[in-house]
């Protein structure tokens, strides 16, 4: 098995973080979106 160095994990990790975090933003302004959506498409429905 390959010996993974401190350096090259922290690499990787450091790459996953920030994959998560703009993962999490993309999520998040998606969500967004549906609100403000929903939020005017909602008054509509009930009619």
């Amino acid at each position: 098995m390959e010996k993974i160095t401190k350096n090259q994990l922290e690499k990787s990790d450091l790459s996953s973080v920030v994959f998560i975090r703009d993962y999490i933003q993309f999520v998040f302004e998606g969500e967004k979106e549906n609100i403000i959506l929903s939020a005017f498409t909602e008054p509509f429905n009930h009619c």
